[in-house]
């Protein structure tokens, strides 16, 4: 939980007076482990060997027809493709990304041909604030 103090000036009242008034604010960060069901219109991986980064790159390395030169090696995947030399690849692969990064999770899972894993974890930000 993330705690902090702060104190809050009012207007001026009736009697020509300023109240302050002074509050907590916390936050707490609650996690939700979910399994979901894998359905056939919404498909998951239910595997704990899932390899959504591996799937990926694949996907990209296809659309764009090279790799990118600072693109991570992935423990047991290589692609085989040279790395990107020109311009225009460049700048597929950044729309690509930035396609996906502004994309719904599910346009990212349709776009990318992927499977979302099935069992993952939701996280909430509460924020409460006490007056004292």
């Amino acid at each position: 939980m993330i705690s902090r103090y702060n104190t809050i000036h009012t207007q001026k009242g009736r009697d020509n007076s300023s109240r302050h008034y002074a509050y907590f604010e916390s936050y707490e960060i609650v996690k939700t482990s979910l399994t979901l069901l894998d359905l056939p219109k919404h498909h998951c991986d239910d595997s704990t060997e899932n390899r959504l980064d591996v799937c990926t790159v694949k996907y990209l390395e296809a659309s764009v027809g090279s790799r990118m030169p600072w693109e991570r090696k992935i423990p047991g995947f290589e692609s085989g493709r040279h790395n990107c030399s020109k311009p225009e690849q460049y700048s597929t692969y950044s729309a690509l990304i930035n396609d996906l990064q502004h994309g719904s999770e599910d346009d990212y899972y349709l776009k990318t041909g992927c499977l979302g894993p099935c069992k993952r974890s939701k996280f909430d930000l509460k924020q409460r604030m006490v007056q004292v």
